[in-house]
């Protein structure tokens, strides 16, 4: 069974992506800029930004369901 996400871990993803869309418009200079205002970890922005693999994304081939799957088949569970 997939682990449900803290609200701590929640909002932090929540502030990377806010992070990554100012990126996007270019409304800050560079990462750390755009780290320090939403409150992120600069190297995991960065690591993101690059195209970098989530925890989760990176240890899929060791789960007995992909990420798709297991969305979907969570989706079929709270219907």
């Amino acid at each position: 069974m997939p682990t449900i996400k803290s609200k701590r871990v929640a909002e932090n993803d929540a502030a990377i992506l806010l992070a990554l869309n100012d990126l996007k418009k270019r409304t800050f200079k560079s990462v750390r800029a755009a780290a320090g205002h939403h409150k992120v970890s600069h190297m995991t922005l960065l690591r993101t930004w690059q195209g970098g693999k989530t925890i989760a994304e990176s240890r899929e081939d060791q789960q007995n369901l992909t990420i798709v799957k297991e969305k979907h088949l969570r989706n079929g569970l709270r219907a």
